[in-house]
């Protein structure tokens, strides 16, 4: 039965700890600044999110209100080839509109989705050369 994943990275740090030239300290500050990467990330990410409900809640008021006018309209309309035609214009501005506001909110999370990648790309290629030089020295 295999360990568990806490005691194998703790035997493996302390295996690292004892090997000449790996400055322990240094790979201590390296995974704080991970963690704190990973946390700016997610809070990029939560922000982003609350954009984008929002702007869904936004759209859904405008949408109802939209289609609370447009029953009306469509109930004043006693001439049935009039009210036939103005529901086949009603349901192409609302796929229209459907399809924009989708867009804009896919848009809008995607936003956020690169600029949370962003920060884990600069941490992780900043990580390359810190786990380097940190394996190069032996800390204090």
């Amino acid at each position: 039965m295999a360990n568990d994943p806490m005691t194998e990275f703790t035997k493996m740090f302390e295996r690292m700890a004892s090997m000449p030239g790996v400055d322990v300290q240094a790979l201590m500050q390296l995974q704080q600044k991970n963690l704190e990467a990973l946390q700016a990330a997610n809070k990029t990410m939560l922000e982003g999110l609350q954009v984008v409900l929002r702007r869904e809640i936004e759209l859904a008021k405008t949408n109802l209100e939209d289609a609370v006018r447009t029953i009306q309209d469509l109930m004043k309309e006693t001439d049935p080839s009039e009210n036939a035609r103005m529901r086949f214009d009603v349901a192409k501005v609302t796929v229209e509109k459907a399809l924009t506001n989708l867009k804009e909110l896919s848009d809008l999370a995607q936003k956020s989705n690169e600029e949370a990648f962003e920060i884990l790309n600069k941490r992780a290629l900043a990580s390359f050369d810190e786990i380097k030089t940190a394996m190069g020295k032996k800390g204090a």
